[in-house]
């Protein structure tokens, strides 16, 4: 999996759930039913995943996105 994908499979998992927990928020759900949606049973490790890889926080994410909504 890592040759064909070129990154290991648990970093795949995780980069899937935040680019899903990203869709999800912008949808509007809250921050704890997206870490539920997509599968992260632990606040403290959403966080961390989710700013590993998006680099922000859910919160930090959320209020960009809400103004750059604003100001288009």
């Amino acid at each position: 999996f890592s040759k064909a994908a070129g990154i290991n499979f648990k970093a795949y998992v995780n980069q899937s759930k935040v680019e899903a927990a990203k869709r999800l928020l912008k949808g509007g759900l809250s921050i704890a039913d997206v870490m539920k949606e997509t599968g992260f049973l632990s606040r403290t490790t959403f966080n961390r995943i989710f700013r590993q890889y998006a680099g922000v926080s859910p919160g930090q994410y959320l209020q960009q996105n809400s103004e750059k909504g604003e100001k288009q």
